[in-house]
């Protein structure tokens, strides 16, 4: 019997500041936005984990099935514990 084993990926290398472009998509094309109070609750949340770091948000797009973020990161070593926190 042949086991297929699903690898995470392996980490970014970035540099220590930079400009990025953050996607989050859900699973199976589920809604995560119902409703316009959906998407008020994210945006809170996505600045109140933002402003703990040095993160500065360009622009955002919150779709019913993904989000995207255009943020400076001066220190990218914050990017997964933000966006952990964000996400989980």
């Amino acid at each position: 019997m042949l086991c297929h084993f699903i690898m995470s990926r392996r980490p970014r290398i970035l540099p220590p500041a930079a400009m990025l472009h953050l996607i989050g998509r859900s699973n199976n094309k589920m809604v995560l936005f119902k409703d316009a109070n959906d998407l008020t609750q994210f945006r809170r949340l996505v600045l109140k984990f933002f402003s703990k770091h040095p993160i500065f948000i360009h622009n955002y797009v919150f779709m019913h099935t993904h989000f995207h973020i255009l943020a400076w990161i001066d220190e990218t070593s914050c990017l997964a514990p933000t966006m952990r926190s964000l996400l989980v």
